[in-house]
């Protein structure tokens, strides 16, 4: 199971990855300056209305609120919760350290469509979404074994991080290679947290079956 497991882990990595590397070529060559400026011509109430809503996901409170909600009930806390708040931290950790040693400033308060304050990157909003949301898809496909299932939560969650990105830049408060970078190392860290879960979870089986097949072969004797 845990080969299966692992085989989507890096299967929706690679994915995503693929993603994330035709979005650096557009940086290097020059096209995503263009995409920001598209982005913005974009621009409309409504529009504006759906994107301050989307990046609500990526908000410190939903997040937190999402983790506490995980470790509450029983059956999340072991599976999603521990692993999810792990991320949230690290990342959270992380993305601050970052800020304070680039200090890079945000863009023109002219063309921020919201109020923010701090630095700019890279993206808090991109990396902790990624990070968290990510750490649920690959834990949640321990729990799922229809194929048709996993592709659709992926493709959903995938979304999402990418939604909550372009969020961000549309709102004028991100440039694009801020939020790049926050999705970059939102990957990093929830492949880690995953992986390391996932492994710590099977030698824990592994130990508390030990007992009982000691147990087990003293009773046959």
């Amino acid at each position: 199971m845990m080969k299966g497991i692992r085989g989507w882990s890096i299967y929706v990595i690679a994915v995503v990855l693929v993603i994330l590397a035709a979005i650096l070529i557009l940086v290097f060559t020059g096209v995503i300056e263009g995409l920001e400026a598209g982005v913005s011509s974009l621009r409309n109430p409504k529009l504006t209305f759906i994107m301050i809503g989307i990046a609500q996901i990526g908000s410190t409170m939903f997040l937190v609120v999402l983790a506490i909600m995980l470790l509450t009930f029983p059956f999340t806390r072991q599976r999603l919760g521990y692993p999810v708040a792990i991320a949230g931290i690290i990342s959270a950790i992380v993305n601050l350290t970052l800020k304070l040693v680039f200090q890079r400033q945000r863009p023109d308060e002219a063309l921020r469509l919201v109020s923010v304050g701090g630095y700019a990157f890279p993206s808090g909003h991109a990396q902790s979404t990624t990070a968290i949301f990510l750490v649920i898809l690959l834990c949640t496909l321990a729990l799922v074994n229809n194929k048709q299932v996993k592709a659709c939560l992926a493709v959903a969650i995938i979304s999402i991080c990418f939604l909550v990105g372009l969020s961000r830049i549309y709102l004028g408060v991100h440039y694009a290679s801020d939020v790049f970078v926050g999705w970059m190392i939102g990957i990093s860290i929830a492949y880690l947290v995953s992986m390391l879960w996932q492994t710590k979870s099977k030698k824990g089986q592994r130990e508390n079956l030990q007992p009982l097949n000691h147990s087990t072969k003293i009773e046959i004797k």
